[in-house]
């Protein structure tokens, strides 16, 4: 496998090994630190580099979001985000459907 000197090594997952991604959705709440601190946590037992998180999802998805559940989210997303980096995960956020068809 080529190394790819502009892509850091993930410090999770081994040299020369699959790349596993957690797919989760937390919900905004007094409990969403404390979920993602769990995430981090499973990730780092399991050697699962990173953590696609979803939002607007399954059952949760009840159309667009609205202006203020975009803020609420967004500040969900500035205290959680840094949890799973500090804990040497890669993140990414995903909207469930960007179209709603």
């Amino acid at each position: 496998m080529k190394k790819n000197p502009s892509r850091p090594a993930c410090p999770v997952t081994p040299p020369d090994k699959v790349r596993y991604g957690l797919r989760f959705h937390i919900l905004p709440g007094p409990l969403a630190q404390k979920r993602a601190r769990e995430v981090a946590g499973f990730c780092r037992r399991h050697k699962i580099g990173s953590v696609h998180l979803f939002f607007n999802s399954e059952e949760w998805n009840r159309g667009h979001v609205t202006a203020a559940e975009l803020r609420q989210l967004l500040g969900m997303y500035r205290k959680i985000i840094p949890i799973f980096r500090k804990a040497g995960l890669g993140v990414s956020l995903t909207a469930w459907s960007t179209t709603l068809h």
